[in-house]
Order: C-alpha cells, then sequence, then structure tokens
C-alpha cells in the first residue's frame, strides 16, 4: 500500500550498543522493517530480506531491521543463525511499531513511500 508521510523520528540502538537514528541516512533508500522473534511470519521472511539486501547493496539500498522488544543476547544469537548482514537496531520500547509486525516501509529523500503488512502479530512483551 502506498503511503506518503513522515519518516517517524526514530533513534535506537543496534546490536553492537551504538545510538542510530533514520537521520542519520539522509536520502539514501532504507527498508525500515519492524519484526520479533517470537511472530513466526517475522523469521520466515528474513531470508528473503537479507537476499533483496544483498542483490541491491551496490545500488545503495539499505535494510534496518528493527527486533521489537527482545533482548540484545536472543537477537544476536538469531542475526547470527540466520547470517544476516544488515543494521538490526532493538526497541524494547515499542517506538517503531506503527501496525502490526512484519511491517516494513521505504524511506527516500526523508519521506515514507511505502507501508506494508503482510500478516499480522500482536505485540507481546518478553521480559
Amino acid at each position: 500500500m502506498e503511503v506518503n508521510f513522515a519518516i517517524p523520528d526514530l533513534t535506537l540502538q543496534n546490536l553492537q550498543g551504538k545510538t542510530e537514528s533514520l537521520a542519520d541516512y539522509g536520502s539514501s533508500v532504507v527498508l525500515v522493517n519492524d519484526w520479533a522473534i517470537w511472530c513466526p511470519p517475522c523469521p520466515a521472511e528474513m531470508p528473503t530480506l537479507a537476499a533483496f539486501c544483498n542483490e541491491h547493496k551496490v545500488e545503495g539500498f539499505t535494510i534496518i531491521a528493527i527486533e521489537a522488544g527482545d533482548l540484545m543476547e536472543g537477537v544476536s544469537q538469531f542475526v547470527k543463525s540466520y547470517g544476516l548482514r544488515f543494521t538490526v537496531w532493538l526497541d524494547p520500547e515499542g517506538a517503531s511499531l506503527r501496525v502490526s509486525f512484519p511491517s516494513s516501509f521505504e524511506t527516500r529523500t526523508q519521506e515514507m513511500v511505502r507501508e506494508r503488512a503482510p500478516l499480522a502479530c500482536r505485540r507481546r512483551r518478553s521480559h
């Protein structure tokens, strides 16, 4: 579904403990994916996202996968087991969650141009 509204002001920690913001990516094309380890459709789509990212990274395409609520240790283990090479941020408070997950939106020149929610998992607290 196409939409056109401002990119959320997101600043979260990555798996290395460094704080990053969507604003850091300027006008780059970024696919932001909200997901959770415990949501069955979320891990199922990760190989597809990884393949797409690898295929298009030379074009400047980036994925930021924002994990909604699980602890760093579990998320790091998941990322390693799936061999993910794109950026993963931790979102313990659900600041990025716009709908249900998995959901994704693409940013380009400071606009959100697409959002989708193919399957819905309700948010749950892991701790």
